[in-house]
């Protein structure tokens, strides 16, 4: 996910406004991806973090995979 933006609610609390990636499938491209699904949420709901590595936005769907898959593995170990 990408914040986009941050902001104080009016009872003073964090709230982020994210975008994450939604992958698409094409017979004649292949496999790409698109930022665009925008949600909000409560800081208070967010319960990890890690930033991403450098290379990250250059890794195309391969690096986005191996990060997805990352964060799997760390939110079972949050249950």
């Amino acid at each position: 996910m990408q914040v986009e933006q941050a902001e104080l609610t009016e009872d003073n609390k964090l709230r982020l406004a994210l975008v994450a990636p939604v992958r698409h499938k094409d017979r004649y491209i292949g496999d790409w991806m698109e930022w665009d699904k925008c949600f909000e949420l409560p800081i208070e709901k967010l319960l990890y973090f890690e930033p991403l590595n450098a290379e990250f936005h250059g890794a195309g769907l391969d690096g986005y995979m191996k990060a997805v898959e990352r964060g799997l593995k760390i939110a079972d170990t949050l249950k």
